[in-house]
């Protein structure tokens, strides 16, 4: 039953999971496939894949090109209506931009997502970024949103994650371990701090974002190009102002009808994860 228990049989649409699946296949890295590779990404035959394939472009969410398919613009709709039923950029984006305006930097505010960050607002107050903004998705193991967010997961999940993200599939088991090293000391010290793994110039340090019940459901950074990556600077320059806009978002979570206030509903979409 592939982890699922007799109660989620009784009502699991396989048929959904595989095209949800086919939409996932697509991402920066690949944003252009035939159906041979969409079949190889997602474990689908090609038959399956390609009937996928089709009635999504049906639909409207795939365009295809000389045997090529690729997302269309209204693939937007979906992440849009969640932003807009749970009002999470109208709440965070002023204090993401007060953030990003105190540290001169950029900041972003993501959650879980699979086997990604998923960001969910973003402001920057420097003139060279990243060309990233809200739905855009990052490695959870090359960033330090990434790291609190692992952070935060079950032993059997991050057993799951590691055996199963496909950016760790060539890994080799000792650099999976110094990962678990790396996550454990997050979980101490309640923050992360990163130094090259995305880009070579770029450091980020991210803090943990948790509901009412303490569940940590999403992460929020500041990234700099130029900071030394010094303890005492970090805590300087970016953990205080970090923590005191953690505080008012946690604040906002908990006291808005508009956003869920469980991590299940709200950044803790780890079904992948199974």
């Amino acid at each position: 039953m592939d982890g699922r228990d007799e109660n989620q049989a009784a009502y699991f649409s396989e048929s959904l999971a595989r095209g949800l699946s086919v939409l996932r296949a697509f991402d920066r890295d690949f944003p252009r496939l035939r159906i041979r590779d969409v079949a190889e990404r997602t474990g689908l035959n090609r038959a399956a894949a390609r009937r996928f394939l089709l009635t999504l472009r049906d639909l409207g969410y795939v365009g295809c090109d000389n045997g090529f398919f690729f997302l269309r613009p209204r693939i937007l709709d979906l992440g849009y209506s969640y932003l807009v039923s749970t009002d999470i950029r109208g709440l965070t984006q002023p204090l993401l931009d007060e953030l990003a305006e105190t540290t001169g930097e950029a900041t972003t505010l993501a959650v879980l997502d699979g086997m990604d960050a998923l960001i969910l607002a973003r402001a920057c107050k420097r003139k060279f970024d990243l060309a990233i903004g809200s739905g855009s998705r990052l490695p959870l193991h090359r960033t330090a949103l990434g790291h609190v967010l692992l952070a935060a997961l079950p032993p059997a999940k991050l057993d799951v994650f590691l055996r199963k993200a496909p950016e760790l599939a060539n890994a080799s088991a000792a650099s999976k371990e110094t990962l678990r090293r790396r996550l454990k000391t997050v979980r101490q010290q309640d923050y992360a701090c990163v130094e090259g793994l995305l880009n070579s110039q770029l450091v980020a340090v991210a803090v943990p974002i948790r509901n009412r019940d303490g569940q940590v459901v999403a992460a929020l950074n500041v990234t700099s190009y130029d900071t030394p990556l010094k303890p005492a600077i970090i805590s300087k320059k970016f953990l205080k102002p970090l923590s005191a806009t953690k505080l008012q978002i946690e604040a906002a979570i908990r006291s808005s009808d508009a956003i869920p206030l469980n991590g299940e509903e709200f950044g803790d979409r780890t079904n992948t994860l199974r």
